[in-house]
């Protein structure tokens, strides 16, 4: 599992160069609040040399490459890379999951999935198209019937779609309000299929590493800022937590909650959870009405 920085434009890899099946599933690196700026109040007077993360990698279940092309491309509608076409046909090996600019490396595991110890902040242009989704799921959607018998879970929560994905890893789903600046075309692109549609999603916004209590977070924010060339945001940094601004994303750095799911989802009266999303009847709750009411 990690997470890579890229200083080039990745419209520019040579996809040659790049074999999908010998990804390394042993690196390890890789909640935040999207009231953050992406700018920093740092004391240098340099800029941002990190231009973007470009990829996320986690391994999914051996033999279960239905669960991932149903949560990855059918619910989080991700585009399907090119390079990995031929993968994504015949169901077996690493496949490219692109979202914007970002990109989730997807290996088989050995056997089982990786789960991620944090949570992964996506991007969108309109939640309630997810919503309409979950909705779908929940009634019985046979494109969705792999999900089923999983951990999948939505519930929102003060604006934002909380998600668990089918293996355990935590996603947290944020309306964009600037959706052609946050697809970041400026910069590049990930490859397309002709025909294709583009991501659904517009970017992956932030990562949150959960990290030990009493972790030296000042020692974090000098190795990002002085050896990455990378921007600390002093104003959001707290005893518990330091944010690193890195181009166009965020690595947010915490002390590991004692219940994570007690930390990150515990329901309260602004909280829409499972099934109260939408009705067991003949029509789901419209979901942009259950939006604008959190």
């Amino acid at each position: 599992m990690g997470v890579d920085e890229d200083v080039e434009d990745p419209a520019n890899e040579d996809p040659d160069n790049e074999d999908p099946d010998n990804e390394d599933p042993e690196d390890d690196s890789d909640s935040y609040s999207h009231s953050v700026s992406i700018r920093s109040d740092s004391s240098r007077s340099n800029p941002c040399e990190v231009l973007l993360l470009d990829h996320f990698c986690m391994d999914y279940e051996k033999g279960r490459q239905d669960v991932l092309k149903a949560f990855y491309f059918d619910f989080l509608a991700c585009a399907i890379d090119p390079r990995t076409k031929d993968n994504y046909d015949s169901e077996k090996k690493t496949l490219f999951a692109n979202i914007g600019l970002n990109q989730f490396r997807l290996s088989e595991g050995t056997p089982d999935a990786q789960v991620f110890d944090g949570s992964i902040t996506l991007v969108y242009e309109d939640l309630n198209v997810l919503m309409k989704r979950y909705c779908d799921f929940l009634l019985g959607a046979e494109r969705f019937a792999p999900l089923k018998d999983t951990k999948f879970h939505v519930s929102l929560a003060n604006g934002k779609m909380l998600v668990t994905e089918p293996w355990g890893n935590k996603f947290v789903l944020l309306l964009s309000n600037h959706p052609e600046e946050s697809r970041a075309e400026n910069l590049g692109a990930q490859p397309l299929i002709k025909g294709h549609a583009l991501s659904g999603g517009l970017k992956l916004e932030n990562i949150t590493i959960y990290v030990k209590h009493g972790a030296n977070f000042a020692g974090i924010g000098r190795f990002y800022e002085y050896v990455l060339g990378a921007l600390v945001a002093h104003n959001s940094t707290t005893e518990s937590s330091i944010i690193i601004v890195m181009g166009q994303q965020m690595l947010t750095f915490q002390c590991r909650p004692t219940n994570v799911d007690a930390a990150e989802y515990t329901p309260d009266k602004k909280t829409v959870v499972g099934d109260e999303l939408c009705h067991n009847d003949e029509e789901p709750h419209e979901p942009e009405k259950q939006i604008v009411s959190l």
